[in-house]
């Protein structure tokens, strides 16, 4: 369930970005910034959503590899099809592979 959420929490990412666009180009900078504010809290809500046995939170190891890397778009794609631990290897869809955190 929780990978689920993880899932959805970054489709909602997206649709904020998309949000923010058209605040900004129809000059609404209030709406704008209110909307850039989310996107921390969601960031923040999917590391610590996902932890596998081993201790690992793989919501973080993405999130530190693909800031460094400053590849926004391969970030929403290892989140989407996130399936195995980073560091451990180990199925993250199996109930007994992680624990809530």
């Amino acid at each position: 369930m929780r990978l689920i959420l993880y899932r959805i929490l970054s489709v909602f990412i997206v649709v904020d970005l998309v949000a923010i666009v058209y605040f900004i180009t129809t000059a609404n900078l209030q709406k704008a910034y209110l909307t850039m504010a989310i996107i921390p809290a969601i960031l923040i809500t999917q590391v610590f959503i996902i932890r596998c046995r081993c201790g690992c939170r793989p919501g973080l190891w993405l999130l530190a590899i693909w800031t460094m890397l400053l590849d926004f778009e391969l970030y929403f794609t290892d989140t989407l099809l996130l399936r195995r631990c980073p560091k451990c290897n180990r199925d993250l869809q199996q109930k007994d592979w992680w624990e809530d955190a």
